[in-house]
């Protein structure tokens, strides 16, 4: 398991060059020159003040030269600086936003998880019959309404028929009243991919003979779920658990405008708005190191659920 840990990464570093050198590539070679844009916002577009910000900024210097500072940079663990925001650190404001966004995607991920797992479940034991057809309906329907469609309904459902949130806007913490509506748009969307996945782990599992004989030696229902099926269908939902998560993580972008939050999303959409190139590849460059490491953590996981993967790793290691 060390040295298939090691291996994954080992590759994530060749891997991760290759796309900061293509996300840096679009954001140098893309539309729009963002310190013109800027100057024009301000109201004070001259030559001399733009070539100044150019050589402040180093957008004068040659591509490679530009990209070469970038990784070293990087290294250090620094991202440059924002346009818009007057040379403020970008490593600062994605310690500032980034927390706000992981808090948010964790409780929709527990939403999304505490509602499709037990639903998933509770429909494979009644297949084909009305409770299945109406989970699995009920599932598809909420699936399928834009999150731009359900948060504004949400809004005027539990903030003007019925009052029971006075201020939904802003952001308060993980124990604020303000996190459920935002929390539960995000989590709708892959609802239905849980419930789904939950459901076929159960029929695939509840038909192997040993589930059988737990039923004929007389055990509950309730100790064959947990026991015999429960740990069974982990791993095929950790592949979805896992990637959920990281789609959460970075697909929050339209609710935390909606609901005001200042997190990852909203300032991934305020440096689009705004052409800010080192505030995007920044976000870029982060949602790929969050993607790596959910996808590292997902193949642990899998040696750590399920002794059979373990043992295939260590007979390749031999």
């Amino acid at each position: 398991m060390i040295g298939y840990i090691i291996r994954r990464l080992g590759a994530i570093v060749p891997t991760l060059l290759v796309g900061i050198f293509i996300a840096f590539t679009l954001t140098y070679f893309g539309p729009g020159d963002p310190i013109r844009v800027f100057l024009e916002q301000q109201g004070r577009l001259s030559e001399e003040a733009y070539e100044a910000l150019r050589r402040q900024y180093g957008l004068d210097r040659p591509f490679l030269v530009q990209f070469g500072d970038y990784v070293t940079g990087l290294v250090r663990g620094t991202f440059g600086k924002s346009i818009w925001a007057g040379g403020r650190p970008i490593e600062v404001m994605i310690r500032r936003a980034l927390p706000v966004s992981v808090q948010l995607g964790f409780v929709a991920f527990v939403i999304t998880v505490g509602m499709g797992v037990p639903l998933g479940i509770f429909a494979a034991l009644r297949q084909n019959s009305l409770v299945d057809y109406a989970i699995v309906s009920a599932s598809v329907v909420l699936s399928s309404i834009p999150t731009f469609v359900l948060a504004p309904m949400l809004l005027i459902l539990f903030v003007l028929v019925i009052p029971v949130l006075k201020n939904p806007i802003g952001w308060g913490g993980v124990f604020d009243a303000r996190i459920v509506l935002p929390a539960f748009c995000i989590a709708v969307g892959p609802l239905m991919g849980i419930v789904r996945q939950a459901r076929s782990a159960v029929l695939e599992v509840i038909r192997q003979d040993y589930v059988r004989t737990a039923y004929a030696k007389g055990l509950p229902r309730r100790m064959v779920i947990w026991r015999h099926i429960f740990r069974h269908i982990l791993t095929p939902l950790l592949s979805v658990g896992v990637g959920l998560f990281g789609g959460i993580l970075q697909g929050s972008i339209f609710v935390e405008r909606v609901f005001n939050i200042p997190g990852y999303g909203a300032l991934s959409f305020q440096s689009f708005v705004a052409r800010d190139f080192p505030v995007i590849l920044a976000t870029t460059v982060v949602a790929a190191v969050i993607a790596m490491t959910l996808n590292l953590v997902l193949d642990v996981s899998y040696g750590l659920v399920d002794p059979r993967v373990r043992l295939g790793r260590r007979v390749e290691e031999v």
